[in-house]
């Protein structure tokens, strides 16, 4: 009888040193988050996370949701991907939107279209009433693919149940103000006047300037052979930069259009990524 007893006390004070144990974890864990120390903290959430023999619960959410800053923080994608995988199915609605939303986010700033696309999949079953008001991953998706048209429809229709989300009208209003330049018109426009290429591509200053230098150096040209004859240096070296300054006015032309598509797209780009910003 007193063996028993004595054993039953042993396994008491064990219980209540391995509860005081995890409690002196999670809060050294919450102190180093605190501090900013953010690699040890990870460790020390993760430390508790996997020793708590307890169900899961309010103080396991609180770690996760920790750990979540943390990797939202260092921009540790891989940490994100993991505790979506380990902790999604176990964690309260609220959270698991915040997870889901983090990791999409990671895979939307690296432009993984197809993995994005199979993560939205994946998720269907979980629709929430926020990400049915706002189609966040169908915007996101259209983003990546240029879809003006269908993200400005998107995020209008979506303004219209959150106007809440004022970002939704700022990037209706950036697809809707979109106007793609086509290269191939730009170089072809340059060819014929050079300079011209570069104002459809919206930089007039810079296509006065290549006007200008091309037909100063032509003008040169052609005035140098008037006046010294075809033998003399003078004509080749101005007609040869102005051969030089015509294809580097091509190419630029091109290259110019290219810049403008693709700052409209950074534009359109950075406002979807506030979104998940503004969301999370």
């Amino acid at each position: 009888m007193f063996l028993r007893k004595l054993v039953l006390c042993f396994v008491l004070i064990f219980s209540s040193v391995q509860v005081f144990c995890q409690e002196e974890v999670k809060a050294f864990a919450d102190s180093l988050f605190m501090n900013g120390f953010f690699s040890e903290a990870s460790g020390e959430y993760k430390r508790f996370l996997f020793s708590s023999k307890k169900e899961f619960g309010e103080t396991e959410e609180s770690a996760v949701f920790s750990l979540s800053k943390i990797y939202d923080s260092t921009h540790d994608k891989e940490g994100i991907f993991w505790l979506n995988k380990n902790f999604e199915d176990k964690v309260s609605d609220d959270l698991k939107i915040r997870l889901n939303l983090l990791n999409a986010q990671y895979l939307f700033c690296e432009s993984k279209k197809e993995e994005l696309d199979l993560f939205s999949k994946e998720h269907l079953s979980f629709t929430p009433k926020l990400l049915e008001d706002l189609p966040l991953y169908e915007i996101s998706l259209s983003v990546l693919d240029k879809n003006y048209s269908n993200v400005f429809s998107l995020a209008t229709a979506s303004y219209e149940k959150r106007s809440d989300i004022e970002g939704l009208n700022t990037l209706a209003t950036l697809c809707k103000n979109v106007r793609i330049k086509k290269p191939g018109i730009a170089l072809t426009l340059s060819a014929f006047i050079p300079g011209l290429g570069k104002w459809y591509g919206g930089s007039l200053m810079s296509g006065f300037g290549s006007f200008l230098s091309f037909a100063s150096l032509t003008a040169g040209c052609v005035y140098a052979g008037y006046n010294y004859g075809i033998e003399n240096w003078r004509p080749w070296v101005l007609g040869g930069a102005a051969l030089v300054t015509y294809i580097v006015e091509l190419y630029g032309s091109y290259k110019n259009a290219e810049r403008y598509n693709d700052f409209q797209y950074r534009q359109i780009f950075s406002e979807t990524e506030n979104l998940y910003e503004e969301l999370k």
